[in-house]
C-alpha cells in the first residue's frame, strides 16, 4: 500500500532529492496522519459516548491531538518548501526541524502523563473494565497506528526527514501504549492479576525515550551538529580529483534544512598557475558539488607558497612543533613576512574535536614554542575540525 499511494499521489516519486518531490512526500504523509487520526477520533468518540467508557473517550482525544501534530508537520513542510527571500537568504528549510521538535515535545508530554497515571494505578490498582466491542476498537486502532508508523518511517528514510520520523515514533508510541492496555485487560480477565499500572510504567518509559531521541535528532541540526562522515568524504573526493587542487582544508558544512546545504572550503592551488584557468576549474568543481550533492559551495583559492628566504626550512620546524603537540594536528597557510618591525609568522592549525586543549590554549602553547625558535612574532589561528 505504501508503493500504491506514492505512485498515485507523487509525481517523480523516485526523485526524493527534488525539493518539489520531497514536499509532496511530506504533504502526503501529513495528510494521511490527519485523515486516520480524525477517523480514529470519530470512531472512538462515538463508541465512548455510547458505552460510557472514559478510557475510550480519553484515547479518542489523544488521537485528535495526534491529528494536530500532523497538521503541524504539514504546515512545516509547506513553509520549509518556500524559496529564499530577503529575510531568509538560505531558504526556510530549518522550519522542518522546528516542527519535528514540536512533535517530539508532544510525545514527551504524552509519556509524562502516562507515567503519572500508571504510577497512580500501580500504587492503587483498580480493575480495567472494557467490553469486547471496546477491545475490538482498540485492536483496530493498533493496526492503523502500526500502518501509520511503517508508512511514516519508510517515508522519513526515503527523504531523510527528522520531522516525519518523529511523527512515526509518535504513532509507534500510541500503538505500544494501546497494546499494553489490551494485554492488561486480557490478563486480568484470565488470571485476575492487574498489570495495567506496571505495564503502563514500562510503556511510558519507552515513549519518553522515543520523545527524547526524536527531540535530540531534530535539535541537532538547529544547534550545529557535525555533518555525516559520508558527506564529508564525498565532498573531498569531488574536490581532490580536480588536477589544479594540491590539497584542501577549512571544510565547513552549514545545514539550513533538507536540500539547503552551504559548503565552504579552501584549496591550495599552484602559486604560479594561470589564474583564469584555475578559476574556471574551481567553478567546475562547485557546479559538480551542486549537481551531485545539492550543495551550494564557496571555494577559496590559496596559492602554494614559493621557496624564498628560508621560509620552507622554518615551515618544517614549525610543523614539527605543531605535530609534536599531537600528530593529528595539521597546519596550512604558512607565511613568513619580514618588514621594519621584524619577522612575522602567520599560519593556521586544525585540531580534532576531542583535543585535550581549547583552541585558545592551543594557540598560546604553539606561540610559546614558535617564538622559542628565534626572533619571530607569531599570529596563529586555531580551527576545530568538523569531523
Amino acid at each position: 500500500m505504501y508503493t500504491i499511494l506514492t505512485h498515485i499521489f507523487i509525481k517523480d516519486y523516485n526523485c526524493p532529492d527534488n525539493p518539489d518531490v520531497r514536499k509532496a512526500y511530506g504533504t502526503l504523509s501529513s495528510g494521511l496522519g490527519i485523515f486516520f487520526n480524525i477517523l480514529l477520533f470519530a470512531g472512538k468518540c462515538l463508541s465512548g459516548i455510547l458505552s460510557g467508557s472514559v478510557s475510550i473517550l480519553a484515547d479518542a482525544f489523544n488521537n485528535l491531538s495526534d491529528a494536530g501534530s500532523s497538521i503541524i508537520t504539514y504546515i512545516g513542510f509547506r513553509i520549509s518548501g518556500k524559496e529564499a527571500d530577503a529575510d531568509h537568504p538560505h531558504g526556510h528549510g530549518r522550519i522542518e526541524y522546528v516542527t519535528g521538535f514540536i512533535v517530539s515535545l508532544l510525545i514527551l508530554l504524552v509519556g509524562l502523563e502516562l507515567f503519572k497515571s500508571s504510577l497512580s494505578q500501580t500504587l492503587s490498582p483498580e480493575p480495567i473494565e472494557l467490553s469486547n466491542r471496546e477491545i475490538i476498537i482498540l485492536i483496530a486502532s493498533i493496526i492503523i497506528k502500526l500502518y501509520m508508523f511503517s508508512y511514516n518511517f519508510f517515508t522519513s528514510k526515503k527523504i531523510g526527514s527528522a520531522a516525519i520520523k518523529a511523527t512515526a515514533m509518535d504513532s509507534l508510541s500510541d500503538a505500544v501504549a494501546t497494546t499494553a492496555v489490551v494485554i492488561s485487560v486480557i490478563l486480568q480477565r484470565s488470571t485476575g492479576i492487574m498489570l495495567d499500572g506496571p505495564a503502563g510504567l514500562i510503556v511510558s518509559l519507552f515513549i519518553l525515550f522515543s520523545g527524547f531521541s526524536a527531540a535530540r535528532e531534530t535539535m541537532g541540526p538547529l544547534t550545529g551538529t557535525s555533518p555525516s562522515p559520508e558527506l564529508m568524504e564525498k565532498i573531498r573526493e569531488i574536490v581532490n580529483k580536480c588536477p589544479e587542487v594540491q590539497s584542501m582544508h577549512d571544510l565547513f558544512v552549514h545545514d539550513y534544512g533538507p536540500g539547503h546545504t552551504l559548503v565552504s572550503l579552501h584549496v591550495i592551488v599552484p602559486g604560479d598557475g594561470n589564474f583564469r584557468e584555475m578559476h574556471d576549474a574551481i567553478d567546475k568543481v562547485e557546479r559538480e558539488l551542486y549537481d551531485t550533492l545539492h550543495c551550494e559551495t564557496v571555494i577559496h583559492m590559496d596559492p602554494s607558497p614559493k621557496e624564498s628566504g628560508g621560509a620552507d626550512s622554518l615551515e618544517k620546524k614549525v610543523l614539527s612543533e605543531v605535530q609534536s603537540l599531537d600528530p593529528r594536528l595539521t597546519m596550512h597557510d604558512f607565511r613568513l613576512l619580514k618588514d621594519e618591525s621584524g619577522n612575522h609568522i602567520y599560519f593556521d592549525v586544525v585540531i580534532p574535536p576531542d583535543f585535550k586543549h581549547l583552541p585558545s590554549e592551543t594557540a598560546q602553547i604553539l606561540y610559546d614554542r614558535v617564538i622559542a625558535l628565534g626572533d619571530y612574532h607569531a599570529v596563529i589561528r586555531v580551527d576545530v575540525s568538523a569531523e
